[in-house]
């Protein structure tokens, strides 16, 4: 189980690298808010859950209408 310190060290790092990535702010802070939420949730307890959690956020995103 990750700490609030590693969370929040983790976030800031993903959410650097999705603005570098040119995702765009509005997808980013969407992305963001949603793993936040999750992290909320207790849903997401360690990094392998955040990550799978920000691929299916960048599949959702990235996928056709």
């Amino acid at each position: 189980m990750l700490g609030k310190k590693e969370i929040d060290d983790l976030l800031e790092e993903i959410e650097t690298q999705l603005l570098i990535s040119d995702v765009g702010i509005d997808t980013t802070t969407r992305i963001m808010a949603k793993l936040a939420d999750s992290i909320e949730r207790e849903a997401l307890l360690n990094s392998e859950a955040l990550y799978e959690q920000l691929k299916a956020e960048l599949a959702a995103t990235l996928s056709p209408s």
